[in-house]
């Protein structure tokens, strides 16, 4: 995570992952889909269907143009928190008929973890 002008904003890695680093599996993506935002696609890393590198191939900047506002004290915050309750939503919905790559008991927990981060 780097700022407008490439200086590192965080010691580490960003733990995360935005759309131009994550990897995921087509199939178990779209049952996801419409997403607003790519820590959707976290929930496949949470049942064990992603991969972490160990060093970082990209730079996500951090400037006064993102989408995301991280300018006003809070914003980002309330930001993320929605994301994660459309998350637990939308994890919901999924265990009225689960996909494959998860099962109810699964789906439950994950519902859980998504709705506390909210």
């Amino acid at each position: 995570v780097v700022d407008g002008d490439g200086s590192p904003l965080v010691p580490d890695p960003h733990p995360g992952g935005n759309t131009s680093t994550i990897i995921v599996d087509r199939a178990a993506a779209l049952k996801l889909l419409p997403v607003t935002n790519e820590k959707f696609f976290h929930v496949l890393d949470d049942l064990g269907l992603g991969a972490r590198m160990t060093h970082p191939l990209t730079f996500y900047r951090v400037h006064g143009d993102n989408m995301t506002d991280r300018a006003t004290p809070g914003a980002h915050q309330e930001y993320m928190a929605d994301v994660c309750g459309e998350i637990a939503v939308r994890l919901a919905d999924l265990r009225i008929t689960p996909p494959p790559w998860a099962s109810r008991s699964a789906l439950r927990r994950l519902t859980w973890h998504y709705r506390a981060e909210a």
